[in-house]
């Protein structure tokens, strides 16, 4: 995750529940939002400054409510590979420079 201090569990209910109150905001819209907020800000975004961060002036996408949630559960898959790698090299680069122990 984008927040390493937050305890923040991803569970199928999570993504469910965050799609239901996100899912009429444009997918494209929303996580050029998300990335603006992750440079931006020290905590974890609330639903509502995913909200206002994102465009509205942009069109919905056409997927259906089944293929929109498949496909953010596939980004969501995706992320955490993409996280569990660049914790994996940063904890590497840390080290050598004699930085934390572990």
């Amino acid at each position: 995750m984008f927040y390493p201090n937050t305890k923040f569990n991803i569970t199928t209910d999570v993504v469910d529940s965050w799609y239901e109150v996100l899912k009429d905001l444009d997918y494209q819209a929303t996580n050029l939002a998300i990335i603006k907020i992750v440079c931006n800000n020290n905590f974890f975004p609330t639903i509502a400054e995913i909200r206002q961060a994102t465009d509205k002036r942009i069109i919905k996408s056409p997927r259906s409510n089944f293929e929109q949630r498949e496909y953010t559960r596939g980004q969501i898959r995706e992320l955490e590979k993409n996280l569990t790698a660049w914790q994996n090299s940063s904890s590497k680069i840390i080290k050598s420079i004699g930085g934390a122990k572990t």
